[in-house]
């Protein structure tokens, strides 16, 4: 493979802010002899890297952009070679196919010139870039602006921050006296603050969640962005690992709890619920004390997990929690399917009360001489003739079984008929579109009358349970 193809796969852009004061030669990290933090990067992702943009006002680009030479204060002559021919030596020693832009920015004196610095930022990324940014110099109020230009692009242009760094040349103390030690003294560390960009992250994945019951986002960012903040964490224990584990499997299963509840699925949304639950009381005993990297995400999941307080663990065959689906449902307006959830559930719980099958599972446990669908229909048609008691039905299973159910219901569920006939109405305007004579003109009231009936069903079941 020839350098043109390696050089078609990197995605890399280092952003870089170029600053206008007086830099010191020290060493960063491995990379020795470097006047800026630039070098030390570069080389640091040489491999990831296909361009470079500094960013600098006028007076940076004339202190230290190009080489030049200047009078010191003995009237001694100074060459001063510029970050510029630096990084084409870097460039020719690691034989790097690498574009570098210099870009001109305002010095941001004003808001309209913020707002021109961010264009210009925002600008110069591209669909899909993957981004080191470099933090060390430039402005004084740079980190906010970070991280509104990070999240924009994150979202605008579907950017993946992959680092931000910062040359930690203070902890060497005061610059006059950094620049007294001799430089196999002036060793700097260059710091990882990229775990922040993570956690901001799960800040807006576990928000949207919460507010939308919405797992998407959060499931994406559950592999890419625990492991990372934790990569270099070396004193990380075997319990911290644990619990990243545990933490993975929630995200997983807040992702199958969404879709299960999209698309109605009944027979293994309990499961989910109540694994869920579990994994919540089991990271809810993690010690966080000691480690400041995760109390702030399980802060973020405590949050989870009382959204989940509606639910009850003990409810092995779901009909309690299912009932409290439609509080789900309700919150976030997934109407259509708290409506289905509704007629299946009152079915169910009808079957369970007078000893028939209502899942899958029941239906292996002896032989019946009619099938799953057939008596959830039964039972649905022995609702629907308690409720219009001037029609005639004829049963599907036997005229016996149909007076059984009927008469079972009219003894437990009496009271549920006239609002399981409220939700049956609606269910069937929304189930054909909306086309029928006697539909709802708009959206909102059918969102009105599912929130409505929800509460009326809550009411009802504090009676029963």
């Amino acid at each position: 493979m020839n350098k043109g193809d390696i050089m078609s796969k990197k995605k890399g852009k280092l952003i870089s802010v170029l600053g206008a004061r007086n830099y010191i030669t020290v060493n960063y990290d491995e990379f020795d002899e470097c006047e800026y933090i630039q070098e030390a990067l570069i080389r640091k992702y040489k491999d990831e890297l296909s361009e470079v943009l500094i960013f600098a006002t006028e007076a940076a680009q004339q202190k230290n952009w190009n080489e030049y030479t200047y009078k010191d204060r003995n009237d001694k002559k100074v060459y001063k070679m510029g970050l510029k021919k630096k990084i084409d030596n870097i460039i020719e020693e690691y034989d790097l196919d690498l574009e570098i832009k210099l870009i001109d920015i305002p010095a941001g004196f004003s808001e309209e010139e913020l707002w021109e610095i961010f264009n210009i930022f925002t600008n110069e990324i591209n669909e899909g870039d993957e981004i080191y940014f470099d933090v060390t110099h430039g402005f004084r109020y740079l980190a906010m602006l970070m991280m509104n230009i990070l999240n924009y692009v994150k979202l605008s242009k579907n950017a993946e921050v992959k680092s931000i760094e910062y040359g930690l040349f203070e902890q060497l103390g005061p610059a006059y006296e950094v620049a007294k030690l001799p430089l196999e003294d002036r060793n700097a560390r260059i710091l990882d603050l990229t775990s922040f960009d993570y956690l901001n992250d799960w800040v807006v994945g576990v928000d949207n969640f919460i507010n939308t019951g919405d797992a998407d986002k959060i499931n994406n960012l559950s592999g890419r962005s625990i492991g990372k903040m934790f990569a270099q964490d070396e004193s990380m224990d075997d319990q911290t690992r644990k619990l990243i584990n545990k933490i993975s499997k929630l995200i997983k299963s807040l992702k199958y709890f969404n879709d299960e509840i999209k698309t109605a699925r009944g027979n293994k949304l309990n499961n989910t619920i109540l694994n869920i639950l579990t994994l919540l009381d089991e990271i809810e005993e993690f010690e966080t004390d000691s480690n400041n990297r995760i109390s702030p995400l399980l802060n973020l999941i405590d949050k989870i997990k009382n959204k989940f307080s509606i639910f009850d663990k003990n409810d092995k065959k779901g009909l309690k929690n299912y009932f409290q689906l439609l509080k789900w449902c309700k919150e976030h307006k997934l109407v259509q399917q708290g409506l289905v959830i509704f007629r299946e559930n009152m079915i169910s719980t009808i079957a369970d009360e007078i000893n028939e099958p209502y899942l899958p599972k029941h239906m292996k446990d002896k032989d019946y001489d009619y099938t799953l669908i057939e008596i959830r229909d039964e039972i649905g048609n022995a609702l629907y003739s308690l409720i219009e008691e001037d029609q005639e039905y004829n049963p599907i299973t036997s005229q016996e079984k149909f007076d059984f159910i009927r008469k079972g219901i009219k003894e437990n569920f009496s009271d549920f008929l006239a609002l399981y006939d409220k939700f049956r109405y609606k269910r069937n305007d929304v189930s054909h579109f909306g086309l029928s004579e006697n539909s709802a003109s708009q959206g909102q009231k059918v969102i009105d009358n599912f929130d409505n009936y929800t509460d009326e069903l809550q009411k009802l079941l504090e009676g029963k349970y």
